[in-house]
């Protein structure tokens, strides 16, 4: 008796993935997963007594190509993903592709706006990404120029992370040179140091005279140089402003108060004399004038008498007598002798207005003096 194994048709299906994972350096995913599947199909014939299968192979398949999508500021280790053949039943595949964080440069430029030149510039390097760090910090870089004399304008650095163009990690920071005003308010040591810093600048030598007086004295006299008023005391006040550099320690600016006037003065009067000045006037005084010294003289006015002798017997004028002079000056002018010339032809005074006394001018330039 003759047998043959009975058989029966089966069927197996395989499913093969290919996943390509996007990372950056820290593992954070940098793009979304690609995920490709092959499906496979066999059939094969079952040996029904033996329990063998013989399966009809399936044709292999291709992944595709998957070309790395670029991120700025990254290169990929891959930049494409070769597509694998693969066949029912192999493992699957699994791929990552790593974002490396591009090399940087950044500067940063201190400029000197008073001067328009740059003082100094500082390198940095780093990643794409990573918040940019120069060796000395530029916070302390100005406060070691303001300690020079330096005044901070501004800064375009503020901590921030490269960039993928270099162009945009440039920064700069801008300083003026300081500068003190010395005043009488405000005065500073000669040959002392401007600032903290070691090499500072020392204060010009010539800082000290900060304010300047200029007196001005009013003599009134009588022309023989007796006093004929109180002396007038007056003075204008001047006051120096020095405007200096804190850098180079140079004199930017020099000023003292504008010219003044002083108060015209009146010359006071004095009845009977006539000052050689009416009104004591200094205009446009600077800070350096001289003292100033002025002197008023009073001349004496002229001054006219008469003496008239009258014979009152006759009702007649018998002689008289019109000496001239000045304000306040002695006539040298008695009746005495003129007196005794009458009385020695036999007259008999009756009345002298002058009492017998030396006659000295008045200073009554309105009327004349007259005796009897």
């Amino acid at each position: 008796v003759h047998f043959v194994h009975d058989t029966q048709k089966v069927n197996r299906k395989n499913t093969v993935t290919a996943t390509i994972d996007y990372k950056f350096e820290d593992g954070k995913t940098a793009q979304p997963t690609v995920t490709q599947t092959k499906h496979f199909s066999e059939d094969g014939t079952k040996d029904l007594v033996t329990g063998e299968i013989t399966w009809d192979e399936a044709t292999p398949q291709k992944f595709e190509d998957v070309a790395t999508k670029s991120i700025v500021g990254y290169t990929p280790d891959k930049d494409n993903v070769a597509g694998q053949t693969v066949k029912f039943g192999d493992p699957d595949i699994n791929v990552t592709v790593r974002y490396i964080a591009n090399a940087q440069k950044a500067k940063i430029t201190y400029i000197d706006d008073t001067t328009k030149t740059n003082l100094d510039s500082k390198d940095a390097s780093g990643k794409f990404g990573q918040t940019i760090t120069f060796e000395t910090a530029p916070t302390a870089e100005i406060a070691n120029y303001e300690k020079k004399g330096y005044v901070f304008v501004s800064n375009t650095f503020d901590n921030q992370k490269y960039q993928a163009n270099d162009s945009n990690n440039v920064f700069y920071v801008h300083l003026k040179h300081g500068t003190v005003t010395v005043t009488t308010e405000n005065p500073q040591t000669p040959n002392t140091p401007i600032n903290p810093d070691p090499q500072s600048p020392k204060y010009p030598k010539d800082i000290s005279n900060t304010n300047s007086d200029v007196k001005r004295t009013i003599d009134y006299k009588f022309k023989d140089g007796k006093p004929a008023q109180p002396t007038v005391n007056d003075s204008l006040h001047f006051e120096r402003t020095v405007v200096i550099d804190k850098v180079t320690g140079d004199v930017s600016s020099d000023t003292w108060t504008q010219s003044q006037d002083f108060n015209d003065i009146q010359t006071p009067a004095i009845q009977g004399y006539t000052p050689d000045k009416t009104v004591v006037s200094d205009k446009n005084i600077g800070h350096d004038h001289q003292d100033i010294i002025e002197h008023v003289v009073y001349s004496p006015d002229a001054q006219h008498m008469t003496i008239t002798y009258v014979d009152d017997t006759a009702g007649k004028t018998l002689h008289t007598d019109k000496p001239d002079g000045v304000s306040d000056q002695d006539a040298k002018y008695t009746t005495s002798n003129t007196i005794k010339q009458y009385t020695d032809l036999h007259y008999k005074l009756v009345s002298d207005s002058t009492k017998g006394q030396d006659l000295i001018f008045d200073h009554d330039d309105n009327v004349n003096q007259t005796y009897y």
